[in-house]
């Protein structure tokens, strides 16, 4: 009998039941088995360790090695263009809403109030309901959302969260005592007019970029502007 067919596996060689057919490569040899008449087939594991097992050779290895380089030199721009992108659409949305609202307060003949968190990255707004006693104007800004108040639907407090990667980096609040708010939270309203008091809110995100969203007295217009740009630097813009 000549020397018989080696497959190197990964585990112990086994005696295969007859019938049963190895998967994979036919390594296998038939003998005949002492006092027995038919034959079996065999499978023989030898203890040197296959290619497989040695490990991954240098030109493999810097294959692998070369392929993660491509895929992470593709996927790191676009975490940053997606970024960008939130950065972007959270001034749009946030100039659109107060655009919206100073449009609502003048069909509706009521104030709407705003309240920015600064802490929890969003911005809630509600409209403004009187007061039968006093006959003054209450916005009910709850904490957590909710669909009516009182039967009407616009004295509901919405909330919108920043996007992603996206915080307030201060809001400056111009008119009057001029001062910077960091953390914590801001309210202001829009009249029955549309007006409100003007406000410079600017975003940023983790990688330094910054947008800034100015919120006009005269008519509630609502403009951004990229970068970090001061409310005197965008008056000063406009007077040049």
């Amino acid at each position: 009998m000549g020397e018989p067919l080696r497959l190197y596996l990964p585990w112990c060689a086994r005696r295969l039941r007859p019938g049963e057919l190895w998967r994979g490569r036919r390594a296998r040899r038939r003998r005949k088995e002492p006092g027995r008449g038919k034959l079996e087939p065999r499978v023989i594991c030898s203890a040197s360790p296959s290619r497989r097992e040695k490990g991954l050779t240098l030109i493999e290895l810097s294959i692998v090695l070369l392929v993660m380089a491509i895929i992470v030199g593709i996927a790191f721009p676009r975490i940053l263009v997606i970024t960008d992108v939130n950065l972007r659409t959270s001034a749009r949305r946030l100039a659109e809403t107060l655009q919206l609202l100073s449009s609502q307060a003048i069909a509706h003949g009521r104030p709407f109030g705003v309240l920015y968190d600064l802490d929890k990255q969003r911005y809630c707004w509600a409209g403004a309901q009187e007061d039968p006693e006093t006959g003054e104007w209450v916005a009910v800004l709850s904490e957590d959302e909710k669909t009516e108040i009182l039967g009407d639907p616009l004295a509901a407090t919405q909330c919108q969260a920043l996007k992603d990667g996206v915080f307030f980096r201060d809001i400056e609040t111009p008119e009057g005592a001029e001062r910077v708010q960091e953390k914590g939270r801001l309210t202001h309203f829009f009249s029955p007019r549309g007006t409100a008091e003007s406000l410079v809110i600017h975003l940023a995100d983790k990688k330094g970029r910054n947008y800034s969203v100015f919120l006009h007295h005269y008519g509630g217009r609502v403009e951004v502007r990229q970068g970090k740009v001061s409310y005197k630097d965008y008056v000063q813009q406009l007077l040049e």
